[in-house]
């Protein structure tokens, strides 16, 4: 009499290869990418194919969803930069030539395969002249400078010509803001306001501090050269602020 294990035989057989089948699946589709596949995909532009982009290894930690992998990453992967450099990243995909695995970026950035590329990166040998790197974060925001360091000094043996000479200094400083603001095109308005204030009270200083307006409140010479630095400070600070909004423009 036939055993009735043999008409289970096919039935096992059959589900142990869907099994097999299905944890298969489960296994990311850059699992199986060799060394040199994978280093060919994350490689720069115009370096060896296996020479791995620093960027983009730290692009793919930055997508992982692994905090292990993501610890130490700069804070620009964490901003606007995460999307950018994950376009570029998908862009270099979009080659056949580099990926004739037709992998996306999701497929790489998986904990797996990342770590895996952290790991070629790091045994990479030092590049001599080696360029920029092809997804380069973008660099940090500049320092915002210090006001500029006010070396004026009011001329004039009296209060009244010491007063003039910063009017003449502040006058001359708006001026400089006002002619690079129209050179330029900056379109603030801000800035435009101050600089008319600005010329305001370079004319108002010349009114307002006049010899006997500042011998009736007391001004000593001392007080008097403060008073003309403050001004003038005010002015430096603006011109500065104007010129680099004018750089930032171009």
């Amino acid at each position: 009499m036939e055993s009735p294990m043999n008409h289970l035989r096919p039935v096992l057989s059959s589900a142990i290869a869907a099994c097999a089948l299905i944890l298969s699946g489960c296994s990311g589709k850059a699992d199986g990418l060799t060394d040199a596949e994978l280093s060919k995909l994350l490689h720069t532009d115009g370096q060896p194919d296996y020479r791995v982009d620093a960027s983009a290894v730290d692009c793919l930690r930055a997508w992982s969803g692994d905090a292990s992998l993501q610890q130490g990453l700069p804070a620009a992967y964490q901003g606007d930069h995460k999307d950018e450099c994950r376009r570029t990243v998908q862009g270099w995909l979009d080659d056949p030539a580099r990926n004739p695995q037709q992998l996306l970026f999701t497929d790489l950035a998986k904990p797996k395969p990342t770590r895996r590329a952290m790991d070629l990166l790091a045994a990479l040998p030092p590049a001599p002249n080696a360029p920029a790197a092809a997804v380069a974060p973008p660099p940090p925001p500049a320092p915002i400078e210090a006001a500029p360091a006010n070396t004026f000094q009011p001329v004039g043996d009296t209060v009244e010509q010491q007063f003039n000479s910063a009017a003449d200094e502040v006058d001359y400083l708006c001026q400089q803001a006002r002619q690079i603001i129209e050179r330029s095109g900056v379109s603030n308005a801000d800035l435009n306001r101050r600089v008319n204030d600005c010329v305001k009270n370079a004319g108002e200083l010349r009114a307002q501090m006049s010899a006997e307006t500042a011998n009736q409140s007391g001004w000593g010479q001392s007080a008097a050269t403060k008073a003309a630095q403050m001004h003038v400070r005010d002015a430096q600070t603006l011109l500065s602020d104007v010129q680099r909004a004018a750089d930032a423009k171009r």
